[in-house]
Parts: C-alpha cells; structure tokens; sequence
C-alpha cells in the first residue's frame, strides 16, 4: 500500500528550504528544485515526499547537474503514479490556464 501524500504550501517549503521566495522560483525554473502541483486556479503545492529528497541531497553535497537529474526522476514518477491512479488533469489553454469544460462553464 502506498503511503499518503502530504501536501506543503509556500511558506511552509520557504522554511524548509531556508530562502526567499525569488531563490525558490529561480531554483525551480533552473530545475534544481521540484516545481509545484497546480491544485486549483490559485493555489499550487509541493509534494512534501519530493521536497525532503531534494532537500536531502543538497545537504549532501550534490551538484547542480545532479539535482536536475533528481528533480527529473521525481517529476517522471508524479506521471506514473497519476497514470496508475487513472487521475485526470484539468484541461488548460496553450498558456497554461485553465480552459472551460466542455459545457462552456468555468472550472
């Protein structure tokens, strides 16, 4: 049985990681730090599962390159889990927002 998911918000992971929230989104985008998970049109989490592995190999020692090379498996292991739970995304637009159902009404 797999063990439940916890779920950390921005505050919470800018303690853990002892930074300002400029120094996480510049790690995320440089890929050296898991990206959130959308939860809604507003609110976005972290897996906190991801954020002690990532957080534990910086305090390794681990170099940037091997980060990107864990952030990567982490992020390729959030698709097989939503596969093998038959999870369906949101529908988004080419921008990445949230697009209208099929109804026509907002999400």
């Amino acid at each position: 049985m797999n063990a439940p998911v916890c779920f950390l918000r921005l505050p919470a992971v800018l303690e853990r990681r002892a930074c300002s929230r400029a120094t996480l989104y510049r790690a995320v985008a440089d890929g050296t730090f898991v990206p959130p998970v959308r939860r809604g049109r507003r609110t976005s989490v972290w897996i906190e599962a991801e954020v002690t592995a990532v957080l534990a190999a910086e305090a390794a020692g681990a170099t940037s390159e091997e980060l990107r090379v864990l952030v990567r498996k982490l992020i390729a292991e959030r698709g097989t889990a939503a596969r093998s739970s038959k999870l369906v995304p949101e529908p988004r637009d080419a921008a990445g927002r949230f697009a209208p159902s099929q109804d026509g009404r907002a999400p």
